[in-house]
């Protein structure tokens, strides 16, 4: 088997709609300078990445490694770690020791996280933080949004009827911003993210955001900041909803309305994320993700340091 070569993805001649989709960066690198390397075998470039870098840290964020051609079994093993142990090598040549890693949930890239994990913990000294994610699988053919809901959600979905689920506008950032921030105030949440942050990325990355509302008559009772991460994956990423229709779970139709938009698009997850805060599990997150019939994988967190 041929031995490849790291390079500079900007020395890579990749066709621009092999990129388009992949190369929005997670809202966590969103103020930072992204870096991107790739493994080119006989010209041929093989595997890439991107990734920022903060003081001494290599910063991933929910991103696995782009396979740009279809390489397989021995060989994809062998060529995702070359590449690895080269790009610790020359972050190393640049007094970079450490690395920390949010990988995508485990079931979208199934393949390519475990080899990743299992890769560095043969190259570095390894932390591994794993929590659930739940998430729904969009076929096609596959049975509708209401056929997965547990009788509990199923009697919340009944009375919800005369809500209407509805995409806004770019234009309306600002005022969705507000009323999430007001919706998560009330449950006691502080909020993660700037309106600065989301305005940037909306910004930068076109076609990233996407805001999404379900309506009692023309007022917002729930709204979803959404982030389209990858081709693949539309990711319910700041929810919130008006504490005052939790009798009736005007977030089960904003997800239904997702997970409609999501198929009509050709997307392959409706990425519902983790349940899990700085104090630990949110138990009654957890409880409404499973009550919805979301499957669950797990998503880790990888820290590794090496000298």
């Amino acid at each position: 088997m041929s031995k490849g070569q790291l390079i500079s993805l900007d020395q890579a001649s990749i066709p621009a709609q092999d990129l388009v989709f992949d190369t929005a960066l997670y809202y966590e690198l969103h103020d930072l300078e992204i870096q991107s390397h790739a493994y080119q075998v006989n010209g041929q470039i093989v595997l890439s990445l991107q990734y920022a870098v903060r003081n001494d840290t290599i910063i991933i964020a929910d991103r696995a490694p782009y396979q740009l051609v279809s390489v397989y079994g021995n060989a994809f093993q062998s060529y995702l770690r070359s590449f690895y142990t080269d790009l610790l090598q020359f972050w190393s040549s640049k007094g970079i020791y450490r690395l920390y890693w949010k990988l995508p949930p485990v079931d979208f890239f199934k393949n390519v996280v475990d080899e990743t994990v299992s890769a560095w913990e043969s190259l570095a000294k390894c932390q591994i933080e794993s929590h659930p994610n739940h998430y729904f699988k969009l076929l096609p053919s596959g049975n509708g949004f209401t056929s997965s809901l547990h009788q509990t959600a199923k009697r919340k979905y009944e009375k919800s009827r005369e809500l209407v689920f509805k995409m806004l506008p770019d234009t309306e950032l600002a005022t969705a911003y507000q009323m999430v921030s007001k919706w998560r105030a009330l449950r006691g949440h502080q909020n993660s993210m700037t309106l600065i942050a989301f305005e940037k990325i909306s910004k930068k990355i076109p076609n990233y955001l996407h805001l999404f509302a379900v309506c009692l008559d023309s007022d917002p009772v729930a709204i979803c900041l959404a982030v389209r991460p990858h081709r693949d994956i539309l990711y319910y990423f700041y929810p919130a909803s008006d504490p005052l229709y939790d009798e009736i779970s005007p977030a089960i139709r904003l997800v239904e309305g997702m997970h409609a938009f999501a198929r009509k698009e050709g997307i392959r997850f409706l990425d519902l994320g983790t349940s899990y805060l700085s104090d630990g599990p949110n138990k009654g997150l957890l409880q409404f993700k499973d009550s919805l019939g979301a499957n669950r994988t797990m998503k880790h967190v990888l820290k590794a340091t090496w000298s």
